[in-house]
């Protein structure tokens, strides 16, 4: 179940995303209004709050979810970050990251070395991806800001490890050790994980050492589980949403952020809407999991 927001724009989307208090931080709202969901998303209207099927096995994600990934992790892209985006899916997030590696190398006036490696086990979904990106920006290919791999997705890929941010765009079962290998230190991987009674956590793992993470609960959500094979597990960016009832661990709830674009409500019906969504949001902020843990990489155990 995704939020109930609906808009006419790109712009006008991320506006209804700031009131609810999803996006809080001003990069996040404008990467997102300069990668326009009408070029990655085949609905009638791309700017409904909810997630859609691009091909048969694979979707993108509702704006809410993507909005949670690069609120989550906006603040640790810099001009030479290398990230990974398992499982690419459409490519919105992919040309996401991209740009904000472009973002912050001209706010600090520096030239960007950093890329994106965007992996879908899927050639279609692979190709599909890629004519989305280049439709929105060709420069990002054609300048290798982004590389497109089709792979293995339980495994990641050496080639270009290690990580500054992995991002992956399905459930998994459990702690995907063989990703937290290829972060860097102090480097940040962000996967929606089933927990033992079935509900789906999107949890950060921050690697401290070489053989320890601190592992923080941003959301509830609902991702589509990786798909087991014989020799890989599958996943594309697969159908996401979050329960507007269950969601964040921030009080800022409102657009109080001084990075937030100022948002004016004139619809009393509207307002009334997200209202009501946001009161959800405070009620269920209590019931969180425990938001910080220490794991042992190898074990997966608390320390």
């Amino acid at each position: 179940m995704s939020l109930k927001l609906e808009a006419d724009s790109m712009a006008g989307l991320v506006k209804q995303l700031q009131v609810c208090g999803i996006i809080k931080n001003k990069k996040v709202a404008d990467v997102m209004k300069l990668t326009d969901r009408k070029l990655y998303c085949p609905a009638p209207n791309p700017y409904v709050d909810k997630p859609e099927r691009i091909a048969e096995c694979s979707g993108i994600s509702a704006p809410d979810v993507h909005a949670l990934a690069l609120e989550a992790l906006a603040e640790f892209i810099k001009p030479d970050s290398i990230i990974m985006d398992l499982g690419a899916g459409s490519g919105y997030l992919t040309a996401c990251f991209a740009k904000l590696i472009e973002m912050k190398a001209k706010e600090l006036k520096v030239k960007p070395s950093g890329r994106v490696i965007g992996i879908d086990i899927q050639d279609n979904v692979l190709r599909l991806a890629q004519d989305n990106i280049r439709k929105d920006d060709t420069n990002l290919i054609k300048k290798r800001r982004i590389i497109m791999l089709e792979g293995d997705g339980k495994y990641g890929c050496e080639e270009f490890a290690p990580y500054d941010i992995i991002y992956v765009g399905a459930a998994v079962p459990e702690t995907p050790v063989e990703l937290l290998l290829q972060l860097k230190i102090n480097g940040h991987l962000l996967t929606p994980v089933i927990a033992d009674d079935g509900k789906q956590y999107l949890m950060q793992f921050i690697k401290k050492t070489s053989g320890e993470v601190v592992k923080k609960v941003i959301s509830p959500v609902e991702f589509d589980p990786m798909i087991i094979t014989d020799q890989s597990m599958v996943g594309a960016e697969d159908v996401a949403s979050h329960d507007p009832n269950e969601i964040l661990n921030d009080d800022k709830i409102m657009n109080g952020d001084e990075d937030a674009d100022e948002v004016v409500m004139n619809d009393a019906d509207e307002e009334d809407t997200m209202t009501g969504i946001i009161e959800g949001i405070k009620e269920t902020k209590k019931m969180l999991p425990n938001n910080e843990e220490v794991l042992n990489i190898r074990t997966g155990r608390i320390v």
